[in-house]
């Protein structure tokens, strides 16, 4: 049979049963969309997962001394590892402490970080501003606290407290803004965070930085990025850690 002679079959075929035809059309019809439904929503949970992996801050490196160390991290060693592996790298050290506006206390971190510390960590400021350039060059009293710590200090009006001073330590600090709530802290006790440039930071309570953080670039895993760390840091003085078996697990959800 010809093609011509099989196509004309066809079409008389389908003209002698139209409600075969369109039930087959609108089979064919539900079919591929379901199919293209499943892909998008396949697509649509995995980018889900990555964006909640970021915002949780598993997908990082975390870079710190042994305890039997010779020497400690520095930021020019974060500006290295930046440099060699093209990934955002920012120190930061962290404590507990008391924090005092008027007579009101609270219990907080007190973290210092970096002028990396935005694109490795991407804090959401919910009132006010970050630290500007300036202020970390140049150990400025500012001060970002985030909303758990902004509603123990002023539960009626938490973002009034933008442009007051804080005592940090031994030292007035200026809340220049209000971010988030960090998805993970040291301890349950405390009641929220300050956030400090990390010059001010070292200048106040002294000390070093106790760790670098690495964002790992999309497409690379962090466990191939921790090796690619420390084998350009001196041997035997610090350990890396990852969440890479909880990345995976997330991802396999998918």
């Amino acid at each position: 049979m010809k093609l011509t002679d099989a196509a004309g079959l066809s079409t008389l075929n389908l003209r002698k049963n139209p409600m075969r035809t369109l039930l087959t059309i609108l089979g064919l019809a539900v079919g591929i969309g379901a199919i293209l439904t499943v892909w998008t929503l396949g697509g649509a949970g995995e980018t889900q997962v990555e964006a909640e992996i970021a915002r949780l801050g598993v997908n990082k490196v975390w870079i710190h001394a042994r305890p039997d160390s010779s020497r400690p991290l520095t930021q020019q060693d974060g500006e290295a590892l930046a440099q060699a592996t093209g990934a955002d790298v920012s120190a930061g050290t962290a404590t507990l402490g008391l924090v005092l506006w008027g007579d009101a206390p609270a219990y907080a971190q007190l973290t210092g970080m970096d002028a990396s510390a935005e694109k490795v960590h991407a804090p959401q400021v919910e009132a006010g501003r970050f630290f500007l350039p300036g202020e970390y060059a140049q150990a400025a009293s500012v001060a970002v606290i985030d909303h758990s710590l902004a509603e123990n200090l002023n539960s009626e009006q938490p973002t009034a407290l933008i442009g007051q001073r804080l005592t940090v330590g031994n030292r007035q600090m200026r809340v220049v803004g209000i971010a988030s709530d960090a998805a993970v802290q040291w301890t349950s006790a405390c009641q929220g965070t300050v956030y400090l440039p990390l010059e001010t930071y070292l200048d106040t309570f002294g000390g070093q930085v106790e760790q670098l953080t690495l964002s790992v670039p999309r497409g690379q895993r962090a466990e191939e990025l921790a090796q690619a760390a420390l084998a350009l840091l001196p041997a035997d003085e610090f350990d890396a850690t990852t969440l890479e078996e909880e990345i995976d697990a997330a991802r396999a959800v998918i």
